[in-house]
């Protein structure tokens, strides 16, 4: 990578509301991740979630999960105003518009509004599955088909069971910082021996990720091996796909690795924290990591999985979510203990939202000069790159963004799932 290839991002892409607003225009083409399956068990159950800045509805029906935008297509109120629900239809709490549970405009006899108009419907938006997780896509035609974020996973994803699981906790991160600081942040590990001592106590790779001493780097490639070998004699997956410069309009990264030595889990004492999921019958000690696009991030262990979702709300304002899955059998206090579940990463996120809320006060300055990445924040200088790559294709499009915003709200509600 040429060090010119390795350049921050200057202070006007981390502060400014007209970049975010472009930013908001790439991340709408994004296949986003915001929910787990087990969240809607039941026909008519429904959950709201923000989504870039949107407020979508997603509701379970007899032929799937559907989503939409949270607003009625009369006078654009607020349908759903609580987090969850169970409904047999929606009621617009303004007019009393009401809608089926696949968004569809009841007949208005009062007002003379006739059922047969399509274009009165909830706006839809893209949905898929993948595994028990849920994603949307806000535009009509996202950069790229699911297909080519599922061909990465495949392979080591199915060990999992996420499918087969359910949420066992959820903590919410409101961060003061542009999503991109979240992001790098996130995809790096230079910092981890300043700021996070729990992480780097649990885990063996800083010393490789975290720091360019070839002894210790030597020391985490020998326990890798080591690790690698005993994993595939039991017939666990290996190896996997981890970079995310990749042709594809949305990178995709998923691969094992270990976590230290002798350890099963991602406790502070390696022992395990929860039954068993998938296809795992015994510990190997390892973990399969990754990301989907840039606003997810996973970490699976044998026995759970810890999920993080970055949703962007502001030029100087994202909200992190991390979200905890165990077997959909496993009964809290009896099979797991939720405060040694959420240990390691609830501190270390808290500890990334302090550490990226200092950057986000620095390059706010009108003197801050973006410097280059170092040798140890390869992935985030490869973000910056896919990043830009994407944003000049989208400024080489026809129009302004305003309006091809106002293209896709009007021509999403052909997607149909």
């Amino acid at each position: 990578m040429q060090p010119e290839s390795r350049a921050c991002f200057s202070g006007l892409e981390y502060t400014s509301d007209e970049v975010f607003r472009r930013d908001l225009v790439l991340l709408a083409r994004q296949w986003i991740y915001v929910g787990h399956a087990s969240e809607l068990p039941e026909i008519g159950c429904y959950i709201v979630r923000s989504v870039c800045g949107e407020s979508i509805v997603l509701v379970r029906t007899d032929s799937g999960v559907k989503g939409f935008f949270n607003f009625c297509r009369h006078r654009g109120s607020t349908i759903c105003t609580a987090e969850q629900g169970r409904q047999a239809h929606f009621v617009c709490p303004y007019h009393g518009w009401t809608y089926g549970l696949d968004g569809a405009l009841h007949r208005q006899r009062s007002v003379g509004v006739a059922a047969d108009r399509p274009d009165l419907d909830l706006l839809p938006v893209g949905v898929t599955h993948y595994r028990g997780l849920i994603f949307v896509a806000l535009a009509p035609h996202p950069s790229n088909p699911f297909a080519v974020v599922e061909h990465v996973l495949e392979p080591l994803v199915p060990w999992h069971g996420l499918g087969e699981a359910r949420v066992a906790a959820r903590r919410s991160y409101p961060t003061r910082a542009n999503w991109k600081l979240v992001v790098e942040n996130f995809l790096e590990c230079f910092h981890c021996h300043s700021n996070h001592p729990e992480l780097c106590s649990v885990y063996s790779h800083p010393k490789y990720t975290g720091t360019l001493d070839p002894a210790l780097g030597s020391e985490f490639l020998r326990e890798a091996a080591h690790w690698e070998r005993n994993t595939r004699r039991l017939g666990h997956p290996t190896g996997g796909t981890s970079a995310i410069d990749s042709a594809a309009s949305q990178f995709c990264v998923a691969f094992r690795m270990p976590i230290r030595p002798g350890a099963l889990s991602l406790s502070a004492d390696g022992t395990a924290l929860a039954p068993l999921m998938g296809k795992f019958t015994e510990y190997d000690g390892g973990e399969t990591f990754g990301l989907v696009g840039p606003l997810l991030h996973f970490s699976l262990a044998n026995d759970h999985a810890m999920l993080i979702r970055i949703d962007p709300t502001g030029a100087l304002e994202t909200h992190v979510e991390l979200i905890w899955l165990v077997r959909q059998d496993a009964v809290e206090g009896q099979h797991y203990d939720a405060q040694r579940l959420t240990w390691l990463w609830d501190a270390t996120v808290r500890q990334d939202r302090v550490a990226v809320e200092r950057a986000q006060a620095g390059v706010r300055s009108r003197f801050y000069v973006p410097g280059s990445f170092t040798d140890l924040e390869l992935e985030s200088a490869r973000f910056a790159r896919w990043y830009r790559r994407q944003i000049e294709t989208q400024d080489a499009e026809p129009g302004d963004h305003p309006r091809r915003e106002r293209e896709w709200s009007g021509g999403a509600r052909h997607v149909r799932n």
